[in-house]
């Protein structure tokens, strides 16, 4: 690919220390994630280090691109033939969104050149917002193709009456990262479902999600998003869908997001995730409600089971449910904690919770070094008079894990993020607020990183 010639400002080349990889995110971020082509080519005049990258196969192997204007597509074609010409004999990965829109011909000749027989392979497919009439265009175009490099697949929610599908995940042997939109098809067509490391399900049952967990014991990386109660995947899912445990070794991330509205409650449909034990995870999303009181007990138990916790984000308005869960995890080796309340008692409760108290023989959370507080109140709105109710049991529970005092076998916190209203702002130009700021300063002095709510001037003040 040939590039106009110029010199950087000044004669000299800017980016003559800067790592390659260095450079691609910024050339990312430049273009702002821009299909303009005009705009991705000029930057190649930058410099000479720029148009070095700019000329590297690895630089056009990602196509992202979404399809919503007919004024566009034009453009978006001849990105496309960019890429494929650009990316030489280097796999690529195309991400395609918003194609029910276009002309058909902008269809058959998008999945014909992405399918083409003579490219080098696909590494990397993802699809969105397609529906059953694009799906015919892509089996028609991809009848021949060679996916024996394809390692990423994400698909959106289409009919497949002909079952293509059976096929296509037959000539993907080194498929491992699986994400699925309301799927309506049985998951065993999909060969070798112990291979898959990442699966990610939207818009499904929390028990379908589940089932679909459980045919895929070597996962490392399992996400929920979003809820349908439509069931498309009732007649594949047993009544029973587990009757034995199953362990997952090597699963370190499990991200359950569902929403936290009454149809969306986790039910005692969900009940055989007692079968079901993760010892190697380490990360855990959780922001869903439980129908109470039988879906908690369940739940409690598999939330009783993950010993090796160490990173932890946790949303739901089920009541006292927050902070039953974090005294559930007060043992665990946790070092960053998130916590979205929206009751002040259940705020308060996990504030007590995390305190350090002198006679305490086992510290709770004694390896947390990051704490995130997001106090959310509906129809409810403190009066200054009423901030040092919240503020004060903060301020003690820091002081408790961040004195000279704290147990040796308790670490010190090292970043506290705190958001609710901007009234904090008003009540820290208050003289009540100044034994508050005092207690503050020491503690900012000590070491402690206040993010995201730090008092006004409070460095300057004292």
């Amino acid at each position: 690919m040939n590039f106009p010639d110029a010199q950087a400002s000044h004669g000299t080349d800017p980016t003559v220390n800067v790592l390659p990889e260095v450079l691609s995110t910024i050339f990312e971020i430049v273009l702002n994630y821009s299909d303009e082509i005009k705009q991705k080519l000029n930057l190649g005049a930058v410099c000479s280090r720029w148009r070095q990258i700019i000329s590297s196969p690895v630089f056009w192997t990602t196509f992202s691109v979404r399809f919503e204007s007919y004024k566009q597509e034009p453009d978006h074609l001849e990105l496309l033939k960019l890429h494929i010409a650009n990316s030489k004999d280097c796999a690529m990965t195309f991400k395609i969104l918003g194609l029910d829109d276009c002309d058909t011909r902008i269809h058959d000749e998008v999945f014909q050149r992405i399918f083409s027989n003579g490219h080098a392979g696909i590494r990397g497919l993802e699809l969105q917002d397609m529906e059953t009439s694009v799906w015919e265009y892509i089996v028609h175009r991809s009848r021949s193709s060679n996916f024996s490099q394809l390692e990423h697949l994400s698909l959106p929610s289409f009919d497949d009456p002909m079952n293509h599908l059976l096929l296509w995940f037959s000539k993907m042997p080194l498929l491992r990262k699986l994400a699925l939109n309301a799927p309506r098809f049985d998951p065993h067509i999909i060969p070798s479902l112990n291979k898959i490391t990442s699966l990610t399900i939207k818009c499904v049952p929390s028990d379908h999600a589940l089932y679909f967990l459980s045919l895929c014991p070597s996962l490392g990386e399992f996400q929920v998003s979003g809820y349908s109660p439509r069931p498309y995947l009732k007649e594949f899912v047993p009544p029973s869908p587990l009757t034995k445990d199953i362990v997952f070794p090597h699963l370190t991330h499990f991200t359950w997001r569902q929403g936290t509205t009454a149809s969306q409650y986790l039910t005692a449909k969900t009940a055989f995730i007692r079968h079901m034990h993760f010892p190697a995870l380490r990360h855990l999303y959780w922001d869903c409600d439980f129908a109470l009181p039988g879906t908690w007990n369940i739940w409690s138990a598999f939330f009783m089971d993950l010993s090796a916790l160490t990173h932890v984000v946790l949303s739901t308005e089920t009541p006292d449910v927050s902070s039953k869960m974090v005294e559930l995890f007060s043992s665990r080796p946790v070092e960053e904690l998130s916590v979205m309340l929206c009751s002040l008692e259940d705020f308060k409760t996990c504030v007590r919770i995390l305190t350090c108290l002198p006679d305490n023989k086992s510290p709770p959370y004694p390896s947390l070094h990051t704490l995130k507080f997001r106090l959310s109140l509906s129809f409810w709105e403190p009066h200054s008079h009423e901030l040092p109710g919240i503020l004060d049991p903060i301020i003690e529970m820091l002081q408790s894990r961040n004195s000279p005092a704290v147990p040796s076998e308790c670490a010190m916190i090292q970043c506290f993020n705190f958001r609710f209203m901007n009234m904090f702002e008003t009540f820290f130009r208050t003289w009540a607020a100044t034994k508050r700021l005092v207690a503050l300063k020491a503690l900012h002095d000590g070491g402690l990183e206040f993010e995201g709510w730090e008092p006004p001037e409070m460095a300057d003040t004292y």
